[in-house]
């Protein structure tokens, strides 16, 4: 009655749907001879009607997120025959099914530093749905108490509980939900079946729940009851008829009374009744497939906004305070360096570390935390809440914002302590780039390998061998000619060199050095341009015989070749996002 009484505020779904699975038959490649497959449904036919909460049981192995996954047209990478069909039409999509049902998968897939009103919030206006329904479904899953807390802080039963009101909030007409129970204690399990309960009747919405050996209590709330066995159904019928088949035998009963759901699943692989209902006659018409438009600037709005609250909670405040510590240490070291040939080694030492600084740090921080995204990303494209170019735009978009705040703070404590005598902002921005291609680098990475133990790992050896071809080591003129063929392309590929290019040019590229008074003791590098031959040394003299940089270049083309670094990365993320990450 608590879980009518909530959800009667929800409101009846329309259309109702009527969904049935007719002869599905789904098998996987099993070993590496080719046309050696494993078959994981046999031939499963089962209805299940609006108003209706079922339960699909069976033991591990047995068939039963398979068979969620093939009605929700989500079964790629399996060979599957048969037809799913919607008040008599056929589905073939994921964005078929979603034009009307959506999917709660077994993970509590969630964005950890958001509340739960937050979360649910973003999926409302995501699904343009109603922002009444929010409040309701937090009360419906007793969660009003904690949706200010952020869902890292929430327990297990709570967390499980959030992620399934995330896809009631737009009224669904089917609800499939994988595993719902599992990991919580009886007495969040029975709330949680019997919300479900009241959610079908109440709203006429269909219920398809997989669970494992439910309590007595709440086996018996189902209406109806799915097994599967071996990939087969074993029974189909309602819970009624359940309890009169599975109930134990008389002798056994006197000593104890077995749970009808244990049963079920012990005598599954030797028993076969399935009852076969026939479809009702008068059904809802399907609403149009559910098309996204080619480009939302208002979904584009609200996942700026929700990536930025996640970045900023998660990681902005550490980067921010990180980028004025280093800042300031580094501009201790370095402080208030004289204008004279002996001291432009060592700016071009500080020019260097401040290099690595806004490269390294963002794109291991990017490579880091991209893989633990990639359960949300894959929960909410298929469910269509946004367009993958929506996503991807306000992720980088975001973290670009984020590395600019933090580019901004070094450099301001940076350029003024050290005394650099450059533009600042032709000083700033190449670091932004750098920060910003490395960030890409990281989502290219993270995308591919989907672990941070992965990904990391490999942005390192990457990132080492663009610095050690930056110009800062050695220049080409160093190798010889056999090695010249073979390292050119990793010279010409070192984004490093280009940002390291256009920041030495800003520094040196006009002036001149303080005398050099080698009979002093000064210490002069370029020796060369002695006092005796040049009274006061031009500073573009350390762009051509220490990093051998072409000056006009830099300034014409290396701001191009960043630029297309950038782009060039975000079209190979987003391909290993689409063809990758994102297979079913």
């Amino acid at each position: 009655e608590e879980g009518r009484k909530a959800v009667s505020q929800l409101g009846v779904v329309s259309p109702k749907i009527w969904l049935e699975a007719a002869s599905l038959r789904a098998r996987v490649r099993a070993g590496k001879k080719k046309g050696e497959m494993l078959e994981l449904l046999r031939g499963v036919s089962c209805s299940f009607g609006p108003g209706e909460t079922c339960a699909v049981m069976g033991g591990s192995g047995a068939g039963k997120t398979t068979l969620l996954n093939c009605l929700s047209c989500r079964a790629g990478g399996l060979a599957v025959e048969g037809e799913v069909l919607a008040n008599g039409e056929a589905i073939r999509s994921p964005s078929d099914f979603s034009a009307w049902g959506t999917v709660a998968p077994q993970d509590d897939v969630l964005l950890p530093m958001l509340t739960g009103h937050e979360l649910l919030s973003f999926a409302s206006k995501l699904r343009r749905g109603d922002p009444a329904r929010v409040d309701v479904l937090l009360e419906t899953f007793e969660l009003s108490e904690r949706k200010d807390v952020k869902s890292a802080s929430l327990s297990g039963g709570q967390r499980k509980r959030l992620s399934i009101a995330m896809e009631l909030v737009h009224a669904p007409s089917v609800l499939l939900v994988d595993e719902p129970t599992s990991g919580l204690d009886s007495r969040v399990a029975l709330h949680v079946v019997r919300t479900f309960t009241a959610l079908a009747a109440v709203t006429e919405t269909t219920v398809v729940v997989t669970i494992h050996q439910p309590s007595v209590e709440s086996f018996a709330l189902f209406d109806r009851l799915l097994v599967v066995a071996a990939g087969a159904v074993a029974f189909a019928g309602s819970i009624d008829r359940a309890f009169d088949i599975f109930r134990g035998d008389e002798s056994r009963a006197r000593k104890f009374q077995p749970n009808p759901a244990d049963v079920a699943i012990q005598v599954a692989t030797s028993f076969v009744e399935a009852d076969d209902r026939p479809r009702p006659t008068t059904l809802d018409p399907l609403p149009p497939r559910k098309r996204l438009t080619a480009f939302s600037c208002d979904h584009l709005a609200i996942l700026l906004r929700r990536s930025a609250l996640q970045a900023l909670r998660l990681q902005g405040v550490f980067q921010l305070r990180a980028a004025a510590v280093t800042g300031f240490v580094y501009g201790l070291i370095f402080f208030q360096q004289q204008n004279t040939q002996e001291r432009a080694q060592l700016k071009i030492a500080a020019l260097f570390l401040a290099l690595l600084m806004q490269g390294l740090v963002p794109g291991i921080l990017t490579a880091l935390f991209v893989p633990l995204e990639r359960s949300t990303l894959r929960r909410e494209y298929f469910n269509g809440l946004w367009r993958l170019a929506e996503y991807l735009l306000a992720r980088s978009l975001v973290s670009a914002a984020i590395h600019l705040a933090c580019c901004t703070i070094f450099c301001s404590l940076f350029y003024f302590m050290i005394d650099l005598r450059g533009s600042f902002l032709r000083f700033l921005f190449p670091l932004v780039f750098l920060g910003i291609v490395t960030q890409q680098l990281g989502l290219v990475l993270g995308s591919l390998f989907g672990k941070a133990t992965l990904s990391v790992p490999a942005f390192l050896p990457i990132n080492i061998a663009a610095v050690m071809f930056s110009g800062f080591f050695f220049t080409k003129t160093y190798l010889t000619k056999r090695a010249q063929y073979v390292l050119f392309p990793l010279w010409y590929a070192s984004f490093y060199r280009y940002t390291f290019g256009l920041i030495a040019v800003n520094e040196f590229e006009s002036g001149r050095f303080r005398a050099c008074r080698i009979a002093d003791g000064d210490i002069c590098p370029y020796d060369s341009y002695a006092e005796d031959q040049v009274p006061h040394v031009k500073r573009d003299v350390v762009m051509r015989q220490a990093l051998d940089v072409d000056v006009a270049q830099a300034k014409n083309y290396y701001p191009l070749v960043l630029l297309a670094f950038i782009v060039g990365f975000y079209i190979l993320m987003f391909i290993l996002i689409k063809y990758k990450a994102l297979r079913n």
